[in-house]
C-alpha cells in the first residue's frame, strides 16, 4: 500500500522534477508556507535502510524551484543514485532566513518524510546559500538529530547578512522580530564555534560577491568543523556559478554522506562507493 500510495502521488505532484529518474518516487508534502517535495529511491521503500538529506533552498526560491533546477539536479541524481532520500524543504518560504519557525515546520516534514520509507535514522542538512543558515541551526539546536552539514556558498554569520544594506536586514528583522541589531545568541556561527565541532563540508569561492565566503563558510570551517571527518572545498567563480553545480562536487557529497553512514555503522555493503575524493 505504501508502494501504491508513492505511486499515486508521483503521478500528481506537479511540478516535474528535472531530470528525475524513474527509479526515484517523488511525493509533495503540502503546508500553509508552500510545497516540499520528497524524493525516495525505489531500493528505500522496502530493500534497504537509507539515510535522508535535508535540502534547503537560496534566499527568493523554493523548493519547487529546485526541484525544476537544472543544475541542482546534479545533487539531486547523485544523491538518489547513492541510495539517499532527499527533501527539499521550502524552509518556511523564500526568506525565512533561517528563522525558528522555519524549524517547526522542518520537524513537521522529518517525521513525515521518514515514515515513507525504511530510514536508517540519520539524517544530514545541505544548506544552498541562505539555506545554509536553516541547516546550520537543525544541527546546533534543532528538532533532531543531524549527522553532517553540507553547505553551498552558504551564510553562516547572520551578523555579517544583518549589516549588508538594503532588504536583507527588512528580512531578518521579521524573520526574528527583531526592533534592534542581530544578537549573537541567535548567530548560527557563534553557536556553532561554542558547541561540539560538526561534521562539515563547506564549498564555497572566495569570488563570490554575494555571500562572503571569507566571512561565513571560512571561519565556521576553521571554528567548528570536526577532524577527520569535514572537507573544505575551495571553488572559484560567482555566487552559485555552473561549475559549483558539477557531477564531481556532487560525488563530493555522496562520497561525505557516505563515509559518516559508514563511521555510524550506519550504511549497508550496498551503500555507495569506496571512500575517495574526487576534485572538482
Amino acid at each position: 500500500m505504501r508502494l501504491l500510495a508513492l505511486l499515486l502521488t508521483l503521478l500528481l505532484a506537479a511540478p516535474v522534477a528535472a531530470a528525475l529518474s524513474p527509479s526515484v518516487l517523488l511525493r509533495r508534502l503540502d503546508q500553509p508556507d508552500g510545497p516540499s517535495y520528497l524524493l525516495v529511491p525505489h531500493p528505500c521503500l522496502q530493500q534497504r535502510r537509507c539515510p535522508l538529506m535535508v535540502v534547503s533552498h537560496p534566499r527568493g526560491q523554493s523548493a519547487e524551484r529546485l526541484l525544476q533546477s537544472t543544475p541542482f539536479s546534479a545533487y539531486v541524481e547523485a544523491l538518489t543514485g547513492a541510495d539517499i532520500a532527499v527533501l527539499l524543504s521550502n524552509d518556511g518560504g523564500p526568506t525565512g532566513w533561517g528563522r525558528p519557525a522555519a524549524l517547526t515546520r522542518l520537524d513537521e516534514l522529518h517525521r513525515e518524510s521518514v515514515a515513507q520509507f525504511q530510514y536508517s535514522g540519520h539524517t544530514y542538512a545541505f544548506g544552498v546559500s541562505m539555506g545554509g543558515l536553516t541547516a546550520l541551526r537543525s544541527a546546533l539546536a534543532g528538532p533532531y538529530p543531524v549527522s553532517g552539514v553540507v553547505l553551498l556558498d552558504a551564510w553562516a554569520d547572520l551578523r555579517v547578512a544583518w549589516a549588508v544594506p538594503g532588504s536583507h536586514r527588512r528580512e531578518l528583522e521579521e524573520a526574528y522580530v527583531l526592533s534592534g541589531p542581530m544578537p549573537p545568541t541567535l548567530d548560527p556561527l557563534v553557536l556553532a564555534e561554542a558547541g561540539p565541532r560538526l561534521p562539515l563540508l563547506v564549498m564555497g569561492s572566495r569570488d563570490d560577491a554575494v555571500v562572503p565566503f571569507m566571512d561565513n563558510g571560512l571561519p565556521l570551517f576553521e571554528r567548528a568543523a570536526a577532524p577527520g571527518v569535514s572537507t573544505l572545498v575551495t571553488l572559484h567563480g560567482p555566487h552559485l556559478g555552473g561549475s559549483h553545480f558539477s557531477p564531481a562536487l556532487a560525488q563530493r557529497v555522496v562520497q561525505f554522506v557516505t563515509a559518516l553512514e559508514r563511521l555510524d555503522g550506519g550504511c549497508e555493503d550496498a551503500c555507495g562507493a569506496p571512500d575517495q575524493l574526487v576534485e572538482p
